[in-house]
């Protein structure tokens, strides 16, 4: 497009391009713009090298300049024509177009070219780099100031998290969450010979802390019961069913299996403290075939 712009000594007439789009069919986005135009002087077309400094403003006449970015270029004109790529020198930053009207800002001398050219929407498909066609919605943003995301989403591949992580309703693994259950797992599996299958599996390393009553848990388990006029029948702190076999054959079936514990001054496979233990089927003592309870 073609646009006229006064300011003190120069007529700028500018021919603003923004050759970005056509990137993502070849590399990775450049994360500049180009920017044309015909400088002249008093009126006469400019020739040598002009000192262009280019950063980025929220609005067309005064405003604010959006971020630190700055980009200053040497510029070759010729019977006042010129081109320059802003961000050959720095990338121009994502942060820039981040939602905000955005203006280009062209000083020269002690002048700043007024009014500003607006960045149109060409310009902002760097930032857009991966929706491959799809709509902002369907994708995470990983964006510091994100708070919530809105929109069911699938992923096909793994998830690292390195740091703290907090999901506030219900986790489905390999089924549809369940408001029943803070941690619903149903899974298929086919380890290898000599291998197992863990809905749960819990490999916890301490390698720093006070001594003292510091210890590890494995499973923690702390129901609180707020429910006024509701009678709760039981809290069982693991619950464990009867297998389901459809296919092939169970050999052995534990209920709670410590095949060695002995790393401690003191080992116990089951404490119980001053709780009242009951078993409800027959117990062996040295023998894996009790006779009597």
């Amino acid at each position: 497009m073609f646009r006229k712009l006064f300011q003190k000594k120069y007529y700028y007439v500018v021919l603003f391009l923004m050759v970005i789009g056509l990137s993502k069919l070849f590399s990775a986005i450049p994360q500049q713009i180009n920017y044309q135009g015909r400088l002249l002087d008093n009126g006469n077309p400019k020739d040598g090298l002009v000192s262009m400094e280019f950063s980025f403003y929220d609005a067309s006449t005064s405003g604010n300049k959006i971020g630190t970015y700055t980009e200053t270029h040497n510029v070759n004109v010729s019977s006042g024509i010129f081109s320059v790529n802003i961000g050959s020198i720095t990338a121009i930053p994502v942060s820039i177009f981040n939602g905000t009207t955005v203006y280009i800002n062209v000083h020269i001398g002690s002048d700043d070219l007024l009014p500003r050219p607006r960045v149109t929407a060409s310009g902002y498909a760097y930032n857009a780099e991966k929706l491959g066609g799809y709509e902002y919605t369907a994708f995470v943003d990983t964006w510091t100031n994100q708070i919530a995301i809105g929109g069911e989403k699938t992923f096909t591949d793994k998830i690292y998290f390195s740091s703290t992580t907090k999901i506030s309703g219900q986790l489905g693994i390999g089924v549809e969450p369940n408001l029943t259950r803070s941690i619903y797992i149903s899974q298929n599996f086919s380890p290898a010979a000599g291998t197992g299958a863990f809905g749960i599996r819990s490999e916890v390393t301490r390698t720093t802390g006070a001594s003292g009553y510091t210890g590890i848990h494995n499973f923690y388990s702390k129901p609180t019961i707020n429910a006024s006029g509701a009678t709760v029948d039981h809290v069982s702190h693991l619950e464990m069913v009867d297998t389901t076999v459809t296919a092939g054959t169970l050999t052995n079936q534990y209920g709670i299996y410590v095949p060695n514990m002995k790393a401690a001054s003191n080992n116990y496979s089951i404490y119980t403290g001053s709780a009242t233990t009951y078993l409800g089927g027959n117990v062996g003592i040295g023998t894996t075939s009790p006779q009597s309870k």
